[in-house]
Formats: C-alpha cells, sequence, structure tokens
C-alpha cells in the first residue's frame, strides 16, 4: 500500500503552493466553524476549544506550508486517499476514485494526502499499520531530509482530516436522517481530532545489538506505541546505506559499502535524520548495531542537544540463536550472513549502558520489556 501511494505521489505534477496553503486555510475555517455551528452533535466548549487550537497550529505552520509548496510538495494528487478508495485486486492494493470534479481540492500538499489513509487507519485502530506505511513511505522518499521536517505538519492534517468527517457526519446527522450512528461517527471523529492536537514530548529511541537479535522486528511493533500519533518515526542503518549507495533495499551490496569510512557517513546520517525529526517534534527509533561505545554515545547525545528523553536497548542472545536466525532470514534489507555474526561476536563492544534486553526469550515478554524501559520517567539508558 506504501509503495502505491508513494509511486502515485511521484506522479502527481506540481502545483501553485500558495494559492493552496490560501485554500487549505478555508478548509480550516469552515471546517472549524461548521463544528462550533453543530451543538446538537458536538459539546460547544470543546468544539471552540477545538476551533481555536486548529487555528493556531494552521497560523504556526503557514511558514512552513508554503515553503513546501515552492519546493514542489504541493502537487495534483488523489484528494481522497480513504480505505474505502483503495481495491485490493489480484493481491494488489489499487488506489480509486480520486477528486476529479474540482482541481482545487485535489491540490495539496502529498503529506495532507497521505495524512487521510494514515488517519483512517489509526482511526479503526490499525495503529501499527498507519506507522508502517508512513515508515515505509519515508523509506523510499527520494527527499528524505523534507520530507522529514515536514512532518511538523502532521498533527494539524492528520486532525483537519478527522475534523473534516467529523463534520460531514454531523452534516448528515443534523439534516439526513438525525440517525444516531452518524452522530456517534461524528463525536469519534471529533474525539481523535482533538488527540491528533494535543502535544506530546517526543523522545529517541537506540536499537542496539548484534545481527539476528532482532533489532528491526522489535523496533517495527513498538514505532507505533512511541511518542503522537502515528508513532515513531524508524530510521534504519540497513535501510540508510542501500540508501547511500543508491541501490534497493534488498539488492545485496559488495563488502567494500561495509568499510568503516562508509559507516562512519550511515551512522552520521542516521543521527541527522534523527535530530529533524525530534526538531519536528516526531519521535524517533534508531535501529542499528550501534557496536562501539562512540556510536552509542553520539546517538545518545542527539537526545541531550534536542532536550529529549533517551532509551537505549541493547539485544543480546546466544550467537547460535544468532547464526540460526540469519540463515533462514528472507526478503530483509540486511546484507548479515553467519560469518558477520561470528565476527561481531568477537569483537569488543565496550561497556554498555544501555537496557539489556534477551532477545532469545519470547517476543512479547521483549517487546513489553522495552515498553516498560521506554516509558520510564528517566529514560535514559
Amino acid at each position: 500500500l506504501a509503495a502505491a501511494v508513494s509511486d502515485g505521489m511521484a506522479l502527481a505534477e506540481p502545483r501553485d503552493g500558495a494559492a493552496a496553503t490560501e485554500a487549505l486555510a478555508g478548509v480550516v475555517d469552515e471546517t472549524a466553524q461548521s463544528l462550533v455551528d453543530h451543538p446538537e452533535v458536538f459539546e460547544p466548549e470543546p468544539a471552540r476549544a477545538f476551533a481555536a487550537a486548529i487555528h493556531d497550529a494552521f497560523a504556526a505552520l503557514r511558514p512552513l506550508l508554503l515553503d513546501r509548496g515552492e519546493r514542489g510538495y504541493v502537487r495534483r494528487c488523489h484528494g481522497d486517499l480513504h480505505l474505502r478508495n483503495i481495491a485490493l485486486i489480484d493481491d494488489k492494493p489499487v488506489l480509486f476514485d480520486a477528486i476529479e470534479f474540482d482541481e482545487s481540492i485535489a491540490t495539496v500538499d502529498i503529506l495532507y494526502d497521505l495524512a487521510f489513509l494514515l488517519m483512517d487507519l489509526w482511526e479503526r485502530d490499525l495503529q501499527a499499520e498507519a506507522n508502517t506505511v508512513l515508515n515505509r513511505c519515508l523509506w523510499t522518499s527520494p527527499s528524505l531530509d523534507d520530507d522529514l521536517a515536514g512532518l511538523a505538519a502532521l498533527p494539524l492534517f492528520l486532525a483537519l482530516r478527522a475534523a473534516v468527517r467529523a463534520k460531514i457526519e454531523a452534516l448528515r446527522f443534523a439534516t439526513v436522517d438525525h440517525d444516531r450512528q452518524a452522530r456517534d461517527d461524528a463525536r469519534r471523529y471529533f474525539d481523535h481530532a482533538r488527540a491528533f492536537l494535543e502535544p506530546v514530548a517526543p523522545r529517541l529511541i537506540a536499537v542496539g545489538g548484534h545481527s539476528g537479535t532482532g533489532k528491526t522486528t522489535l523496533s517495527r511493533h513498538i514505532a507505533h506505541r512511541i511518542g503522537r500519533p502515528v508513532g515513531a518515526v524508524h530510521l534504519r542503518s540497513d535501510i540508510e546505506r542501500k540508501r547511500l549507495m543508491g541501490v534497493d533495499e534488498l539488492e545485496r551490496l559488495p563488502a567494500s559499502a561495509y568499510e568503516i569510512d562508509v559507516t562512519i557517513r550511515v551512522f552520521a546520517a542516521l543521527r541527522e535524520q534523527a535530530g529533524a525529526t525530534l526538531a519536528a517534534g516526531q519521535s524517533v527509533i534508531v535501529d542499528a548495531v550501534h557496536n562501539t561505545p562512540e556510536e552509542r554515545a553520539l546517538i545518545a547525545d542527539v537526545a541531550a542537544r534536542h532536550g529529549v528523553a533517551f532509551a537505549g536497548l541493547w539485544l543480546f542472545a546466544p550467537v547460535n540463536i544468532l547464526v540460526d536466525r540469519i540463515e533462514h532470514r528472507t526478503g530483509d534489507a540486511s546484507d548479515a550472513t553467519p560469518a558477520v555474526v561470528l565476527l561481531q561476536a568477537d569483537q569488543l563492544s565496550g561497556e554498555i549502558d544501555w537496557t539489556p534486553l534477551d532477545a532469545s526469550r519470547g517476543f512479547d515478554e521483549t517487546a513489553a520489556a522495552a515498553l516498560r524501559c521506554i516509558a520510564a520517567p528517566t529514560a535514559t539508558g
């Protein structure tokens, strides 16, 4: 699904960003007023408070939205990208029923287009799937730095998408049949819209350990539960190395791609990306071996510079288990082999001051232990 969305956005033609930003301002005004105008559905005080909050959010983000328009991120998009407009045909997701009758409605920031899908998944209690879609889109992005900075607008976009759905359901209740389900749906979307705008402090999670310990699996399964919706951005050294070398994530790299100078560049890029994500207000997981004390200290320093909580998780397991996992791994960006695992086992990792997690235990137990560590009030590793 993420690939289908990314492909569609890559083909979308750029449009006038300033005009689209002004049009979006009109959507904010009209939607906020509509919620206030339906006291039979929404309690007046929360509706007025939300209207003020979303106006404030838009005003604060207007410079970013205009800048993104100038950079080409306002395009003629799908415009109505929710799950009812996606079909599974021959086991492939196909986007259909795009906005064709009004170009102004479909001319939006590509992140606002994506936000409709993310909101729909989140609202349907598919939070892990929403997080996966976001991260897969980021992994394949040709403009990752701009996309990470653009995440500052994600709460506004999610809230507005949910508020528009709340408005539509409220109108259906008020003007069509006074259906109780429509009123309940309107209130549910409104509650989500309010929650999307709630401030949540970002945090940085670093997941380290030798190849085969399950760093990526753990990161994927906890990301949606960290920080604000739709969860943490998952930065992965294997993906960044493939990006740096200009190859597909499943293409195997030569040994030269793992020389120390390349690895230094990969880790430097991960730190830059983590900082940009935190600056945008989104939490982040950095998934990499982090085998040296210097690498571990440098990633922790990113959290310190941005004034956010940090948790370092160190996964470990017996070498025979790691070798077995690597031998049976398929369809993954990692190029690690059993020989790499044995080499890592012989290397000195130095004093590890991150929280150790036994990755040979059941996955649910490991994930629960990781979340307990992350949730600790002074999670610093």
